[in-house]
């Protein structure tokens, strides 16, 4: 008998679910052993038999009874299923969050308390406000080399990166300003273009003799292998503050927030 697989529960991420059971049910076929795939019914993963079953269960968590704290903080569920020689298999999937968020009218661009980047109905998931441009003075040292580090700077000169000497100047010039970084940890908008500046002069730094080689042969080569202390420190910590991870992210550095 063909082992049968259900639809997964509209509460699903159904694109990625539906492909990863065709993908399976691809496989299975090119195995001469072919996968029915059947309406839902579903129960959850404790009514599951302990013996070979040929019918593939999902946990419903739609309905109100399966919507509790431990459904729902736990991602993965499995499709369990048995072919007809008893191999067991298990396809994972990711099941959709059901706790609510906050949906702006008003994106309050002044309120500094509130994270730069939450959806509203006048600017979807872009930035509450326009991203900040200039740092408060204590970060001076930090502006004054973001400012000198491109290929060609904006008076079209020459800027550190094009002359290889940006890893000299950080180390030489630039503060460990984690102190900084605390002292404005309830600003929620400016620790993110704290970390978009640090992600930008961290990517900079370790990538420099990737730069510099390739534009002398063509060739990459490898990067540095330590990020010093004044950039990692404060990196690691706006980056917690914001909610990000310590390096280049899309939206809160060189895209969404730039």
């Amino acid at each position: 008998t063909a082992p049968f697989i259900q639809d997964p529960p509209v509460c699903c991420n159904q694109s990625l679910t539906i492909s990863r059971v065709l993908i399976f049910a691809k496989q299975e076929a090119k195995r001469g052993r072919p996968v029915e795939l059947g309406p839902t019914e579903a129960r959850p993963p404790r009514a599951w038999p302990e013996e070979r079953a040929s019918v593939a269960r999902a946990l419903p968590v739609s309905q109100p009874a399966y919507q509790n704290k431990a459904h729902r903080l736990e991602s993965r569920r499995y499709i369990r299923t048995h072919t007809g020689i008893g191999c067991a298999y298990y396809i994972t999937y990711n099941i959709m969050s059901s706790e609510t968020f906050t949906v702006l009218n008003d994106t309050r661009p002044d309120d500094t308390t509130l994270p730069a980047f939450m959806v509203s109905t006048t600017r979807g998931f872009l930035p509450r406000a326009e991203p900040v441009v200039d740092l408060p003075a204590e970060f001076a040292a930090l502006e004054s080399i973001l400012a000198r580090m491109p290929i060609q700077t904006l008076d079209g000169s020459p800027g550190l990166l094009a002359r290889g000497m940006l890893g000299e100047t950080v180390l030489n010039e630039l503060p460990d300003l984690t102190w900084a970084v605390e002292k404005y940890a309830a600003n929620l908008p400016l620790q993110n273009a704290l970390y978009r500046d640090y992600s930008f002069l961290a990517s900079a730094y370790l990538l420099e003799p990737c730069h510099l080689r390739f534009v002398k042969d063509g060739e990459y080569g490898l990067g540095r292998e330590v990020l010093p202390k004044n950039i990692a420190i404060p990196i690691s910590r706006c980056a917690e503050i914001a909610g990000f991870k310590p390096f280049m992210e899309y939206a809160g550095s060189y895209a969404l927030f730039n």
